[in-house]
Protein backbone atom coordinates (compact mmCIF):
# COMPACT_ATOMS: atom_id res chain seq x y z
CA UNK A 1 0.00 0.00 0.00
CA UNK A 2 2.97 2.24 0.99
CA UNK A 3 4.43 2.40 -2.74
CA UNK A 4 0.85 3.01 -4.14
CA UNK A 5 0.56 6.08 -1.93
CA UNK A 6 3.85 7.07 -2.96
CA UNK A 7 3.98 6.66 -6.72
CA UNK A 8 0.16 8.52 -6.69
CA UNK A 9 1.48 10.96 -4.52
CA UNK A 10 4.16 11.85 -7.12
CA UNK A 11 2.21 10.65 -10.51
CA UNK A 12 -1.71 12.10 -10.19
CA UNK A 13 -0.90 14.42 -7.52
CA UNK A 14 2.22 16.40 -9.20
CA UNK A 15 2.78 15.01 -12.19
CA UNK A 16 -0.73 14.85 -13.41
CA UNK A 17 -1.53 18.54 -12.08
CA UNK A 18 1.75 20.06 -13.46
CA UNK A 19 0.22 18.63 -16.69
CA UNK A 20 -2.87 19.88 -16.23
CA UNK A 21 -1.70 23.34 -15.62
CA UNK A 22 0.61 22.79 -18.66
CA UNK A 23 -2.50 22.27 -21.61
CA UNK A 24 -5.35 24.12 -22.27
CA UNK A 25 -8.15 23.69 -19.95
CA UNK A 26 -10.30 22.65 -22.68
CA UNK A 27 -11.22 18.64 -23.48
CA UNK A 28 -8.16 18.62 -25.77
CA UNK A 29 -6.30 19.92 -22.89
CA UNK A 30 -7.80 17.26 -20.51
CA UNK A 31 -6.98 14.68 -23.06
CA UNK A 32 -3.64 15.31 -23.06
CA UNK A 33 -3.41 15.42 -19.41
CA UNK A 34 -5.06 12.28 -19.07
CA UNK A 35 -3.35 10.51 -21.66
CA UNK A 36 0.32 11.37 -21.38
CA UNK A 37 0.57 11.58 -17.66
CA UNK A 38 -0.55 7.69 -18.10
CA UNK A 39 2.27 7.19 -20.72
CA UNK A 40 5.07 9.31 -17.75
CA UNK A 41 3.51 6.63 -15.16
CA UNK A 42 4.51 3.77 -17.76
CA UNK A 43 7.98 4.94 -19.04
CA UNK A 44 9.12 5.68 -15.32
CA UNK A 45 8.57 2.01 -14.85
CA UNK A 46 11.61 1.58 -17.12
CA UNK A 47 13.58 2.36 -14.07
CA UNK A 48 12.94 -1.35 -12.81
CA UNK A 49 15.94 -2.59 -15.53
CA UNK A 50 15.95 -3.70 -19.46
CA UNK A 51 14.42 -7.20 -20.14
CA UNK A 52 11.43 -8.33 -21.69
CA UNK A 53 9.66 -8.35 -18.83
CA UNK A 54 10.06 -4.93 -17.64
CA UNK A 55 8.41 -4.28 -21.13
CA UNK A 56 5.80 -5.97 -20.36
CA UNK A 57 5.65 -4.00 -17.20
CA UNK A 58 6.30 -0.87 -18.69
CA UNK A 59 2.73 -1.31 -21.54
CA UNK A 60 0.62 -2.63 -18.89
CA UNK A 61 1.74 0.17 -16.06
CA UNK A 62 0.53 2.95 -18.89
CA UNK A 63 -2.94 0.88 -18.94
CA UNK A 64 -2.93 0.99 -15.30
CA UNK A 65 -1.67 4.74 -15.15
CA UNK A 66 -4.80 5.41 -17.31
CA UNK A 67 -7.15 3.72 -14.37
CA UNK A 68 -5.66 5.54 -11.63
CA UNK A 69 -6.15 8.65 -13.44
CA UNK A 70 -9.13 7.65 -14.23
CA UNK A 71 -10.01 6.87 -10.43
CA UNK A 72 -8.85 10.86 -9.82
CA UNK A 73 -10.89 12.81 -11.83
CA UNK A 74 -13.98 10.95 -11.00
CA UNK A 75 -13.32 10.94 -6.88
CA UNK A 76 -10.73 13.80 -7.28
CA UNK A 77 -9.37 11.95 -4.34
CA UNK A 78 -5.79 10.76 -4.24
CA UNK A 79 -6.46 8.40 -1.31
CA UNK A 80 -9.09 6.44 -3.17
CA UNK A 81 -6.28 6.26 -6.05
CA UNK A 82 -3.74 4.74 -3.80
CA UNK A 83 -5.87 2.21 -2.53
CA UNK A 84 -6.86 1.61 -5.93
CA UNK A 85 -2.88 1.23 -7.15
CA UNK A 86 -1.83 -0.51 -3.42
CA UNK A 87 -5.45 -3.02 -4.35
CA UNK A 88 -4.15 -3.90 -8.00
CA UNK A 89 -0.42 -4.20 -6.78
CA UNK A 90 -1.75 -6.79 -3.84
CA UNK A 91 -3.61 -8.38 -6.74
CA UNK A 92 -0.60 -9.02 -8.68
CA UNK A 93 0.97 -11.62 -6.24
CA UNK A 94 -2.50 -13.80 -6.45
CA UNK A 95 -1.78 -14.74 -9.52
CA UNK A 96 1.96 -15.70 -9.18
CA UNK A 97 2.48 -19.91 -10.05
CA UNK A 98 5.15 -20.15 -6.78
CA UNK A 99 2.96 -18.42 -3.62
CA UNK A 100 1.64 -15.67 -2.18
CA UNK A 101 4.18 -12.66 -1.85
CA UNK A 102 6.88 -13.90 -4.65
CA UNK A 103 5.76 -11.29 -7.28
CA UNK A 104 3.77 -11.80 -10.71
CA UNK A 105 4.74 -14.61 -13.46
CA UNK A 106 3.52 -14.18 -16.76
CA UNK A 107 2.42 -17.19 -17.24
CA UNK A 108 0.04 -18.06 -20.02
CA UNK A 109 -3.44 -17.71 -17.92
CA UNK A 110 -2.09 -14.74 -16.04
CA UNK A 111 -1.41 -12.93 -19.79
CA UNK A 112 -4.95 -13.96 -20.81
CA UNK A 113 -6.82 -13.29 -17.49
CA UNK A 114 -5.11 -9.63 -17.38
CA UNK A 115 -5.90 -9.31 -21.27
CA UNK A 116 -9.63 -10.01 -20.91
CA UNK A 117 -10.04 -7.80 -17.96
CA UNK A 118 -7.99 -4.97 -19.12
CA UNK A 119 -9.91 -4.62 -22.52
CA UNK A 120 -13.15 -4.34 -20.48
CA UNK A 121 -12.12 -2.22 -18.03
CA UNK A 122 -10.19 -0.05 -20.54
CA UNK A 123 -13.26 0.46 -22.93
CA UNK A 124 -14.86 1.31 -19.69
CA UNK A 125 -12.37 4.06 -18.64
CA UNK A 126 -11.75 5.56 -22.54
CA UNK A 127 -15.70 5.83 -22.82
CA UNK A 128 -16.26 7.91 -19.50
CA UNK A 129 -12.80 10.07 -20.29
CA UNK A 130 -14.15 10.93 -23.72
CA UNK A 131 -17.65 11.96 -22.39
CA UNK A 132 -16.39 13.53 -19.20
CA UNK A 133 -18.56 16.65 -18.73
CA UNK A 134 -17.21 20.36 -19.06
CA UNK A 135 -18.35 20.42 -15.43
CA UNK A 136 -16.68 17.67 -14.22
CA UNK A 137 -13.46 18.91 -15.94
CA UNK A 138 -13.68 22.41 -14.35
CA UNK A 139 -14.45 20.85 -10.76
CA UNK A 140 -11.40 18.55 -11.45
CA UNK A 141 -9.53 21.74 -12.25
CA UNK A 142 -10.69 23.96 -9.55
CA UNK A 143 -9.63 20.67 -7.10
CA UNK A 144 -6.36 21.01 -8.51
CA UNK A 145 -5.94 24.89 -7.64
CA UNK A 146 -6.38 25.77 -11.39
CA UNK A 147 -8.30 28.29 -12.92
CA UNK A 148 -10.93 27.67 -15.86
CA UNK A 149 -13.70 30.56 -17.67
CA UNK A 150 -16.63 28.05 -15.90
CA UNK A 151 -14.78 27.85 -12.42
CA UNK A 152 -12.92 31.64 -11.71
CA UNK A 153 -16.56 33.09 -11.62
Amino acid sequence: MAVGLFEECIFRGIVFSVLAGCFSKDRKGFLKTYFLSAIIFGAAHLFNGFSLGTLLQVAYTVLTGGLFAFCLIKTKNILCCAFVHGLYNFCGLLFDTQGLGTGVVFDVGTVVTMAIVGVCVGIFVLYSVFKYSEEERCALYGYLGLKTDKNEE
